[in-house]
């Protein structure tokens, strides 16, 4: 409504747009052209009004589209994140389970692997020196068969211990002198149905290093073990030595049929093998270098590994001692693993 007056003073102008008139034009000599700015001040007052009304619809339209969309996706992402959950709890459940069996049974295979061993020695000491090569060859043909699974439920064991994160470092004097030639007899045994050439190099003057003897007994078991297993002719190599500041470095390099390029990031992967069929040539559950890994992180060291298909691997494993260790870890506000026990 447009309001038309003959009084003139803005006391009636405020008083007829508070009444409701959309515009107010004074009865005066020129009034036509005011009516006309007037109309079309009130039609494009109706015109946005309109489209703001519109513009509001729409707004609320998709607010509530969106509400919904949100609300839909809601739903569905807490009904993933509830059937991840319970995957995962699942998974955990069936892992703890495995780690379980998987230490029942090593627990239960050490026993009567023990008294295998046992025996075997007493009766490798009754044997005539000179007399029955083939009850001595038969003998040592269970011995070698009884070390292979004993070492076999000793890294199980270890693994076990590594993936519930209960294996702690033992620091003990000892030299590489004594550790290597400790492992001269593991590898004959490992050794016994290829004949490789394998070479020692290790200083003879007796050296003493600090560090965990047993887990780098470890580490250098199962990189001679590998090397051997994959090495059908030629030699493989075992250095040992020591750097300055008392550090261990152990290098061991083979003729075998090495690794093609794509492996060399997952070889050291728990379980992982590069045939996995149950035709496979190389036996083993591929767990050797997995622990040699993660050994050697534990000890705060590192590994290299340089690979040539046809021609060979060398593995590197550094171990720093103990003190650089931990001083390493408090630099960086970490620690590599539980604090080294001095024994």
């Amino acid at each position: 409504m447009i309001m038309m007056t003959g009084q003139d003073d803005i006391a009636t102008a405020v008083e007829t747009l508070r009444a409701g008139a959309a515009d107010y034009v004074p009865k005066t000599a020129d009034w036509g052209p005011a009516l006309c700015l007037a109309v079309e001040r009130v039609l494009e007052r109706a015109r946005l009004e309109r489209e703001l009304a519109e513009s509001r619809a729409q707004l609320a339209a998709h607010a509530a589209e969106l509400e919904e969309t949100v609300t839909a996706r809601t739903a569905v992402v807490r009904a993933q994140a509830t059937e991840i959950e319970a995957l995962y709890l699942k998974a955990e459940e069936a892992a703890r389970l495995k780690a379980e069996i998987v230490s029942n049974v090593s627990h239960e295979l050490r026993t009567p692997l023990n008294i295998i061993l046992g025996y075997a020695e007493l009766l490798g000491e009754s044997l005539p020196p000179d007399g029955a090569p083939d009850a001595v060859d038969m003998l040592e043909k269970i011995r070698t068969q009884a070390e292979r699974l004993h070492q076999l439920v000793e890294s199980l064991l270890a693994l076990n211990r590594l993936n519930a994160g209960s294996e702690s470092v033992r620091v003990s004097r000892f030299t590489l002198a004594e550790l290597i030639e400790e492992l001269r007899g593991s590898a004959v045994t490992l050794n016994a149905e290829r004949q490789l050439t394998v070479a020692w190099n290790v200083a003879s003057e007796p050296c003493e290093v600090e560090n965990d003897r047993e887990k780098v007994r470890a580490i250098a078991y199962h990189l001679v073990s590998n090397a051997i297993k994959f090495t059908a002719v030629g030699q493989v190599e075992v250095e040992a030595a020591t750097t300055p500041d008392g550090g261990i470095v152990l290098t061991v390099s083979d003729t075998g049929i090495g690794l093609p390029p794509e492996a060399k990031s997952v070889v050291f992967d728990d379980f992982r093998q590069l045939d996995g069929s149950s035709t496979r040539r190389y036996e083993g559950l591929g767990i050797g270098l997995g622990i040699v890994k993660r050994y050697t992180a534990l000890l705060g060291g590192t590994v290299g590994l340089e690979s040539t298909p046809g021609k060979g691997t060398t593995i590197v494993v550094r171990l720093p001692p103990p003190l650089k260790r931990a001083s390493a870890a408090d630099s960086t506000g970490a620690s590599r693993g539980p604090a080294p026990t001095p024994t």
